[in-house]
């Protein structure tokens, strides 16, 4: 599979085709530069836990802003009002956590054998393991949509429901790993893979949101960039067919069945997408332009200082991170920094169970959004914050600098001592699939996932692997 030299010319085209646009040149220099040090250890056949935080920000912070903004013909510059100063800071935190990433690949290198990693890659394990966990997975999925609690009018009142099961719905992802492993080495699985595509689908559409769906997609690709091999003509087109239904149908979708859900069921909510897909004649050009007059409606989001990419009703804006940076410098003249308590607040509530501690809908996204007028007050209508610009919220730029030390690295340490070098092995498709999410915390969400959710899911792995042989010789991968 191409390695850095196919990333150096997708870079340089780039910034070959902003210079024609007149991007400014000191941030197209940055995401160029955060684009080609996060993806170089993916590329490379080199990752390691440490490094998926690092390749989340690149794809965040430099590769897709250069991608979207160049797509729609709009300099890098443009909806920010302070793109240098924003470009410098995101940069400045992007930096840090790099340098973290190979303080914690140095310190781990000293391990001989990664005993956990090892074990998932025995395919009577795999075999054993994969379709009762796609099975449970699924079901656990299910009932997490089923039963969770909602915000009622898009405001921070949550009606009756159980949220349990959300904490299991890892489950999935690595049932999905097992079998993209099975089958990139031969030993079947692509017929159950796309059976779980389409309840996937289906599930996305009940839920109302693109995750279930998207991650799908996701485990797909991760297989592809972790064993490092040119798709095969079946998986290239089931790819291909799975990125262009949750572009052209998935999303549009979920944004016309808003505000349309209350009170029904799965089965309800399949047939309100059926209908609207009846409605427009199954057009997705039709999905597009009523998702566009949809998204109009949203005077925060969609507007000269809400979106980076205004005019454009795409919605997009979530996956650039210099959006919310740039918001963060615009209050921070007027208001300064939060503080670091009320996170720490967060963080408790997140941690802690509600015997405890009384709880709040609220979270740290809330609290930048409504701080620097990203959202309207009470609006649980959450926008992506990510690290870098919760801890500038919280603490300005010492925050930044201190905070990935002490929330990041911790994290960044541990998963390396555990999994070690990621290339070639199941777990590393899990984990990629699974890390996507992390770029967008803001730093007290991931002290969150690190404190319990990435525990949970340490301890289910390894409940899980005493299934297997006790002892396996298995070879370490190369250009740890």
């Amino acid at each position: 599979m191409a390695g850095p030299g196919a990333l150096t010319i997708a870079c340089g085209l780039l910034v070959a085709w902003h210079i024609g646009l007149g991007s400014d040149p000191f941030m197209l220099a940055v995401m160029a530069l955060i684009s080609m040090l996060g993806f170089y250890r993916l590329v490379a056949g080199r990752l390691w836990f440490g490094d998926l935080l690092v390749a989340g920000g690149a794809l965040y912070s430099g590769f897709l802003p250069l991608i979207i903004k160049g797509a729609l013909g709009q300099p890098l510059q443009t909806n920010l009002h302070h793109p240098q100063e924003a470009a410098g800071v995101m940069l400045s935190g992007f930096l840090v956590l790099w340098c973290l990433a190979a303080a914690a690949r140095t310190v781990a290198r000293g391990r001989a054998r990664f005993p956990l990693t090892d074990c998932y890659e025995n395919p009577e394990l795999q075999g054993r393991l994969f379709l009762p966990l796609l099975g449970s997975g699924l079901l656990i999925l299910g009932l997490h949509v089923a039963l969770r609690p909602r915000m009622v009018d898009a405001v921070l009142q949550q009606g009756p429901g159980f949220g349990g099961f959300g904490s299991f719905t890892f489950l999935l992802i690595l049932a999905l790993a097992l079998g993209v492993s099975r089958t990139m080495r031969g030993q079947g699985g692509r017929a159950v893979l796309a059976a779980a595509g389409a309840a996937l689908l289906l599930m996305a559409l009940a839920s109302n949101t693109r995750r279930e769906f998207a991650e799908f997609v996701l485990v797909l690709a991760a297989g592809l960039l972790i064993y490092r091999q040119r798709p095969g003509l079946p998986m290239a087109i089931g790819a291909a067919v799975a990125g262009a239904v949750l572009l052209l149908y998935v999303a549009p979708l979920i944004h016309l069945m808003r505000g349309q859900t209350a009170g029904l069921g799965l089965v309800g909510r399949l047939e309100l997408a059926f209908n609207i897909l009846v409605d427009h004649r199954f057009s997705p050009g039709a999905l597009r332009l009523a998702e566009a007059q949809f998204l109009t409606g949203f005077g925060y989001a969609w507007s000269e200082n809400g979106s980076y990419i205004w005019p454009s009703t795409r919605s997009l804006d979530r996956f650039m991170l210099i959006l919310p940076i740039d918001q963060v410098l615009r209050g921070l003249a007027q208001n300064g920094p939060i503080g670091l308590t009320p996170f720490l607040r967060e963080i408790a509530e997140g941690v802690l169970p509600s015997l405890f501690i009384q709880k709040t809908n609220a979270v740290g996204a809330d609290l930048v959004a409504w701080e620097h007028g990203i959202r309207q007050y009470g609006n649980a209508a959450r926008p992506v914050i990510g690290f870098t610009a919760s801890a500038l919220a919280a603490a300005g730029m010492w925050g930044v600098v201190l905070l990935p030390v002490l929330i990041a690295f911790p994290l960044m340490l541990t998963g390396n001592l555990i999994f070690g070098p990621l290339a070639h092995r199941a777990i590393g498709i899990f984990l990629l699939a699974q890390g996507w999410i992390l770029p967008e915390m803001t730093f007290d969400a991931l002290a969150v996932f690190a404190l319990r959710p990435f525990v949970l899911m340490l301890i289910v792995l390894w409940l899980l692997a005493r299934r297997g042989p006790q002892r396996l010789r298995v070879p370490q991968s190369a250009g740890a």
